[in-house]
């Protein structure tokens, strides 16, 4: 599991964040997630179950509980940089499998508020005996559904509280719509079942849990499913769906009316939806779809309601609709038996002001007659929806007649009728006839649709006509000869249907001639030939007469001849016929000319390339006749001289080749290629011991320190630290430092300064360097860093709670600065800090800015004039002062500044400044660096004025260094909120040390 630090120093960001911060990323077409997708963010939630037991055994607030897991889950392996999104009720996030998170804060605690509304008097229930119930919808389908998608794991959604109720609900429904029931539970219930049910049902019922949450920009509610099936990458987009991997009994699936409507392919035909989940209505994101799509009505809850109400609010309200009343009779009808809101008849809730004060549920109806009952559809608290609504749809389950009509299938009326909606239907009359034709002859095989599909007579929901369909059959002939014909002379054939007597003459073609061919043959070069003819078999007519072919002639081809090569002869020109092959003139051999030598000149070796002896070859044919041999390469003559630093350059007598930095190659300790002299390592003193601490009072510096005494017989000492140079996240070199000591008491004191703050976890390498008559001694290495001093110092036990504190702040403002630097991100400084250590942090979101920054006039025409100021965040947080001495005659360089503060100790400090600098000598601006400002005292309020000796010469400028944050963002601002946490740290702790 990842470290949980990263969040606990940004918490104060997240509520900031916007939604639309999730990386884009290429598009692409929707894809179904698969268990693969699923099985890191699985993992996720796991380690969120496994921290969640952790904290709670530690006794961590709310407040740390969520900024732990929300650490987690920035550093969690698929997790979508800058996709952390928190509101009031949730954290949301994305992962690169494209699916969306949801992690509720109180799961296990009451999810709706309460509160009482604005006054809202309650309705007349005399204005129930004044809705008009004039006929107006009906659905075009006849079949309901029941889905129950919870129910596998919450004990209390079984058959004795849920979906078995739903069960008797439904099949009498079906028994007064003529259609049947259909029940999902559990798993089976996926996202395009719901789709389908959506799109064939009269009325479909959920019974599920239902929550809510915000995101971009609104709040939604939802429906939660047991399974990911079918739910692909693009319903996760906008929060239409999240995920719930933290229920220790599987996870949760949570989608909109969007989500669901985005899974039809076709509108739902005119129904009734019941919505019995907690909130269901409380926002419009489950029903205004569904009724986009085709849903007429829709019921729902204002808040969480208790399963008793939901059953007998349902039971009241189908057996109205059993009996053809519409839904606004079925309403009343229920409200009326069961009362207006949910457990209205126990003792603590009987009055209207109780029910809403308890948060107690209102069943809300909305149709195309029943508008949404609430104005407010955004807000977090929809409190007018907890009112008495008088309900107005007119839809009803059944009731309707249409006409079906049977047609011949050439536009004849065979029979008509009126049927009521989902009656079946059957065909009375005489058997549907079409006549034959010159191809088939047909019979009756059914009846079709429209479109050519078979008729369904058995449930009736529109105005339909049949169509008589037949089965087309080909004729199948009877051949009879009337009249025989000849080789020139036509015939006359009968065909007759043995099926259906249809028949037809037709004239059978002459015989015509049986042609036998008469062979001929080809003409040769001195005798003619033959063409082909033929002549009939039957009455040997000639056909085709054959001529006579005249013979061709030779046809003459040059046998092209050949040059003699220097070995081999060559041929004359002759020829001869191509058909016949017979010679015309006879070829000739020509003698072989011999080799012309020519000489291939050779080259002489180099240092570095062979050389070649001359050749001969034949300048006609290339052939070689004498081969050239190579000569071996020379090499380098290097003249080496001696570096003095144990290596040696070296020239090339020949080609001035040169060789650089080349080691010393020692033979009883002289080099062989220059002659030096071999250099002995100086000697390790294993008495010297250095001993370390670390400054925070100021800037960030090491102080090392050795006994006097052990130094007192060296001529010479100093220090070398060696400090690491990165690029990134790459160590590009070494920056050696070279320390002077300074005697105080029994100890030489060395004082490393100028560590920056992305320093403070680079591990400095310290090596005392001693002379003692011209033989150089060093001391063993001695490893220190910044972090080494802070984490040490966190791990004892007797030190103080303060400068734990001190060291935890210091550690985070170090990685805030690796951040915004760029500078070793890959191993934060903090990355080690035990959670014990983390709650030691101040919080991030507490942090504030001072706004002090004003330009006092209290001096008139001013000779130097204040261009600005900022802060340099280096190895000393300096504030930097920008003048302009434009109106100043004398010179820049004697200028001060004189600046006046109070120290951590409440005491006034005055301090002057001098040596200008020119920060842009183009425009003519200078600078002052105060740099004497320690750690705890950088919110203190500086006044700080320019002098010329001891002559004002600017008006004074009042600021704090705190100031700067303000309008800061992003790596900027959360480095501002580290420092300046760690200052005021180091504010309390040097104020009682």
């Amino acid at each position: 599991m990842k470290h949980l630090l990263s969040l606990l120093l940004a918490l104060c960001m997240l509520l900031s964040l916007c939604s639309g911060m999730a990386l884009a990323a290429p598009a692409e077409a929707p894809r179904v997630l698969t268990d693969e997708d699923y099985a890191l963010t699985d993992q996720v939630w796991a380690e969120i179950r496994a921290l969640e037991q952790e904290l709670k055994e530690r006794n961590a607030t709310r407040d740390q509980r969520i900024a732990a897991v929300a650490d987690l889950v920035r550093n969690s392996v698929n997790y979508v940089e800058g996709s952390l999104e928190m509101d009031l009720d949730n954290l949301t996030w994305n992962t690169d499998q494209g699916i969306a998170c949801m992690y509720p804060y109180d799961k296990d605690e009451e999810a709706d508020r309460q509160g009482k509304p604005a006054p809202i008097l309650p309705e007349n229930l005399e204005n129930y005996t004044h809705v008009s119930y004039a006929k107006k919808g009906y659905p075009s389908a006849v079949d309901i559904y029941v889905l129950g998608p919870w129910y596998a794991y919450d004990n209390s959604f079984n058959d004795n509280y849920g979906v078995g109720y739903y069960r008797e609900f439904a099949d009498k429904l079906s028994q007064a719509s003529g259609g049947q029931y259909f029940v999902y539970r559990n798993t089976d219930v996926t996202i395009d079942v719901i789709a389908d049910c959506l799109e064939k049902g009269a009325m479909v019922m959920i019974d599920s849990h239902g929550t809510y949450a915000y995101k971009s920009g609104r709040y939604r509610n939802y429906l939660r499913l047991s399974t990911g099936t079918g739910i692909t990458n693009a319903d996760y987009n906008n929060g239409n769906v999240y995920y719930d991997g933290g229920y220790s009994h599987g996870p949760a699936y949570m989608v909109t009316g969007t989500a669901i409507t985005n899974h039809m392919e076709k509108d739902a035909p005119n129904s009734f939806v019941w919505l019995g989940i907690c909130s269901g209505m409380r926002y419009e994101s489950m029903f205004k779809p569904l009724m986009e799509r085709g849903v007429e009505s829709c019921m729902g809850y204002s808040r969480t309601i208790s399963f008793e109400w939901d059953r007998y609010w349902l039971s009241a309200f189908s057996a109205a609709l059993c009996e053809g009343k519409t839904v606004a009779e079925a309403a009343a009808a229920m409200k009326s038996k069961y009362g207006k809101w949910d457990r209205n008849t126990e003792y603590s809730y009987n009055t209207y002001d109780k029910a809403v004060d308890a948060g107690k549920a209102f069943p809300i109806f909305v149709s195309k007659e029943d508008s949404y009952p609430s104005s407010v559809t955004q807000d977090e608290y929809p409190m007018d929806l907890q009112n008495y609504q008088t309900v107005k749809s007119t839809w009803r389950l059944f009731g309707q007649e249409f006409t079906v009509t049977f047609e011949d299938g050439s536009g004849k009326v065979l029979q008509s009728q009126k049927v009521t909606a989902g009656s079946s239907v059957s065909y009375t009359g005489a058997t549907p006839t079409k006549a034959y034709d010159t191809t088939n002859h047909y019979s009756f095989s059914g009846w079709v649709t429209k479109d050519g599909k078979t008729a369904n007579l058995s449930s009736i929901t529109a105005d339909t006509v049949f169509y008589a369909s037949f089965k087309a059959t080909a004729h199948s002939y009877k051949e009879t000869v009337i009249s025989a014909g000849s080789c020139t002379a036509a015939g006359v054939v009968r065909y007759t249907c043995t099926a259906c007597s249809y028949s037809y003459d037709a004239s059978s073609s002459a015989a015509g001639h049986k042609a036998v061919t008469d062979k001929g043959y080809a003409a040769t070069c001195t005798t003619d030939g033959l063409t082909d003819g033929s002549h009939c078999s039957v009455c040997n007519a000639v056909l085709e007469a054959q001529n006579v072919i005249p013979a061709t002639g030779h046809s003459t081809v040059t046998d092209k001849g050949y040059a003699p090569g220097c070995t081999t002869p060559g041929m004359t020109d002759g020829s001869h016929c191509s058909v016949c092959h017979t010679v015309i003139a006879q070829q000739t051999v020509i003698p072989p000319t011999g080799h012309t030598e020519v000489v291939t000149p050779g080259r002489p070796a180099g240092c570095l390339s062979s050389g070649l002896t001359d050749g001969i070859t034949c300048s006609v044919c290339n052939a070689v006749i004498q081969a050239q041999q190579p000569i071996a390469r020379l090499g380098h003559d290097y003249l080496y001289t001696d570096n003095g630093d144990g290596t040696h350059n070296g020239i090339c007598r020949r080609c001035n080749k040169t060789q650089n930095n080349k080691p010393h190659g020692f033979d009883s300790g002289i080099c062989t290629d220059c002659g030096a002299t071999e250099f002995t390592a100086p000697e390790v003193d294993e008495a010297i011991t250095l001993r370390h601490s670390l400054n925070l009072a100021s800037d960030i510096s090491i102080n090392y320190a050795v006994e006097a005494a052990l130094l007192s017989s060296y001529d010479r000492f100093y220090l070398v630290c060696d400090i690491p140079v990165y690029e990134g996240n790459t160590r590009t070199g070494t920056n050696s430092v070279e320390v002077q000591p300074v005697l105080n008491g029994n100890y030489y004191y060395f004082t490393l300064t100028g560590i920056t703050a992305v320093q403070i976890g680079d591990m400095v390498d310290a090596t005392l360097h001693m002379e003692q008559n011209g033989v150089s001694f060093v001391s063993k290495v001695d490893s220190y860093s910044v972090a080494s001093y802070a984490y040490a110092q966190m791990n004892k036990s007797n030190t103080s709670k303060a400068l734990k504190s001190l060291c935890a702040e210091l550690l985070r403002y170090g990685a805030m600065a690796q951040t915004y630097k760029n500078y070793r991100t890959n191993d934060p400084v903090d990355l080690n800090m035990t959670l014990d250590q983390l709650l030691l942090l101040s919080d991030l979101n507490a942090v504030t800015f001072a706004n002090n920054n004003e330009e006092k006039n209290d001096l008139s025409n001013p000779s130097v004039t204040w261009i600005g100021k900022s802060l340099d965040l280096n190895s000393k947080v300096t504030l930097k002062y920008i003048f302009n001495p434009a109106s100043f005659s004398g010179n820049p360089a004697d200028l001060s500044l004189r600046v006046s503060f109070l120290n951590v100790k409440g005491e006034t400090v005055n301090y002057t400044v001098t040596g200008a600098k020119v920060y842009n000598a183009a425009q003519g601006w200078y600078t002052f660096d105060l740099d004497s400002l320690l750690a705890a005292e950088l919110r203190s309020v500086v006044s700080a004025a320019i002098y010329n000796g001891n002559t004002r010469v600017s008006k004074t400028l009042v600021y704090s260094p705190d100031t700067y944050g303000n309008g800061k963002s992003g790596a900027l601002l959360d480095l501002c909120k580290a420092l300046f946490a760690y200052s005021d740290t180091a504010k309390a702790f040097f104020a009682n040390n």
